[in-house]
């Protein structure tokens, strides 16, 4: 008997693995046929023969097979934006609004101050496509010249997604078969043995569901970091531009940011001197007194001789 419910574990296990396999297997082939077929998705236009229109914002994007079945590709949406306004504050309250207009909310915010200057770093969740909505009205609200860095990337996780679904499922059907077994067992070591393996694959099973639950949220929202920075802040954030340039602004901009980044290191070099100067007091100041009267100890002995 003991055997037996082996070899049934055994046979399960393959045919999980087996079934897992074939379903990645032709979710992958599906994707490459309708794409080499059907022209479903160009990474061009962001266009579908269907005529489904994803307005490049990535996110789920639809679009239908041979067999007119829909699938959905899975796009992740990341980014950072630095604006400079007048008043960090009032911006905040009013970017927070804009978001609110667009179903989009803020999800976490680092609020600092040096000397008179502030900055916000917000990290807030929009709909992939409300994004160029956001970008619009951001820029709308700073006006021209005052948003100095814009980048937004996309990752496109179908794939892996796919697969872990796959699997999942397969894993799901093989949890089933191994309960219905463990109805069937007939001694306390046979019990042991099957729920010990059971306990193992619902592991499994929880783990890759935690997988998707956490690519659906961020596939359902993008995730940008915005930078608030005030206008006349020496210190505020830069747009990062490499040494091969392309146009004009690009050179305009790489001497811009050399100029700041000078600042940067000279304000801290002084505040720093400044620092150790003040802590060194308590040392200085002595030894300073000590020293005066060495030399001038050295002097009155010299006018005597």
């Amino acid at each position: 008997m003991k055997k037996a419910v082996f070899v049934i574990i055994a046979c399960v296990l393959a045919v999980t693995f087996i079934i897992s396999g074939c379903s990645s297997r032709g979710k992958s082939d599906m994707a490459v046929s309708t794409t080499a077929s059907t022209g479903a998705y160009s990474p061009y236009n962001g266009k579908a023969e269907t005529g489904y229109d994803d307005g490049g914002y990535g996110g789920e994007v639809k679009y239908e097979t041979q067999d007119n079945q829909a699938d959905i590709k899975k796009v992740i949406k990341t980014g950072e934006i630095a604006v400079e306004v007048n008043d960090v504050d009032k911006a905040y309250d009013d970017i927070k609004k804009i978001l609110g207009d667009i179903g989009g909310y803020e999800f976490n915010i680092n609020y600092r101050i040096r000397d008179e200057y502030k900055r916000i770093q917000l990290v807030v969740k929009i709909p992939p496509d409300k994004l160029e909505d956001f970008k619009a009205r951001l820029a709308e609200y700073v006006g021209d010249g005052h948003i100095s860095e814009m980048v937004i990337r996309s990752e496109d996780i179908s794939s892996q997604y796919y697969d872990v679904e796959a699997r999942l499922e397969s894993y799901k059907k093989s949890r089933d078969q191994i309960r219905e077994l463990l109805e069937k067992a007939q001694t306390v070591e046979e019990v042991l043995k099957i729920q010990s393996e059971l306990t193992r694959l619902q592991a499994d099973i929880d783990a890759m569901q935690g997988k998707i639950n956490m690519w659906d949220k961020l596939v359902d929202m993008a995730t940008i970091t915005l930078y608030i920075d005030e206008i006349q802040d020496p210190l505020k954030h830069t747009k990062t531009v490499g040494w091969r340039f392309n146009s004009v602004s690009q050179v305009w901009m790489a001497m811009r940011n050399g100029f700041v980044n000078t600042i940067n290191v000279a304000y801290s070099i002084i505040v720093w001197i400044c620092v150790a100067i003040v802590s060194l007091l308590p040392v200085i100041v002595p030894a300073g007194i000590v020293v005066w009267f060495v030399v001038r100890r050295r002097k009155n002995r010299s006018k005597e001789s």
